[in-house]
């Protein structure tokens, strides 16, 4: 609200003004206001919880790291309010990696993690060889604000950054040389597949995002192939 944008460095050069590997704000005048060392390239994600902006963004180790906007790593710039367990190996991310966000009809917010590298969840007894997207509800335990692991979904190559519209995520798995591009639409509560495109993309993805609009999730294939998927209504 107050015009921070929050934005995450890659490496570089340790001290001084330079906060390699590091979410940072920036005022409104684009000069640094706070930032904390130790995150990864995925983009940060916002969301509000019991009166706190809370930042969202990649631990440098795999893991899923929630912060204080208003002190983001505290005094020393390196605590965070809590971080999760690794979901993957550090430095086996794609580049499509994201984060996406909801709230739910009870007001809690959720956080969907797209991971595109074997991911392991031990809490939820789940793994992917090639990813896969991670639900995570924001509560507190322990006296801590969390992420608590919900649902994962099946294994997935390259999934792109997920979609939320209507209770349900839209998620592209965008595929590579080796597999075909696959959307999904999952129960945002708990997981369970709606539906699947199957064998129905002959092609790969993954340098595609997917969008959401007027009912339609909408994605372009290594053909330059425009889809657009929906339900079909009456006119």
């Amino acid at each position: 609200p107050d015009g921070t944008a929050y934005v995450v460095t890659g490496a570089g050069p340790a001290g001084g003004d330079f906060h390699a590997n590091s979410v940072v704000a920036l005022g409104s005048d684009l000069k640094v206001k706070d930032w904390y060392s130790g995150a990864s390239s995925m983009n940060p994600a916002i969301v509000n919880y019991k009166g706190k902006q809370l930042v969202i963004v990649g631990g440098k180790d795999g893991s899923l790291v929630v912060l204080d906007a208003a002190s983001l790593g505290g005094p020393d710039h390196k605590t965070a309010l809590s971080e999760t367990a690794a979901l993957s190996k550090p430095g086996t991310k794609h580049g499509w990696d994201g984060l996406a966000t909801w709230q739910d009809t009870d007001g809690t917010p959720w956080v969907i993690a797209s991971i595109s590298a074997p991911v392991s969840v031990p809490s939820l007894k789940s793994s992917a060889g090639h990813g896969a997207v991670v639900a995570f509800k924001v509560e507190d335990a322990d006296g801590k604000t969390v992420l608590m692991p919900i649902w994962m979904s099946g294994d997935m190559v390259n999934p792109a950054p997920a979609r939320i519209a209507n209770g349900a995520v839209i998620a592209l798995a965008g595929g590579n040389g080796m597999a075909h591009a696959k959307l999904l639409v999952l129960d945002a509560k708990t997981g369970k597949e709606l539906y699947s495109s199957k064998e129905s993309i002959p092609t790969y993805a993954n340098h595609s995002g997917v969008a959401v609009g007027d009912s339609h999730a909408f994605f372009t294939d290594h053909n330059n192939v425009l889809y657009s998927f929906g339900i079909a209504l009456e006119h």
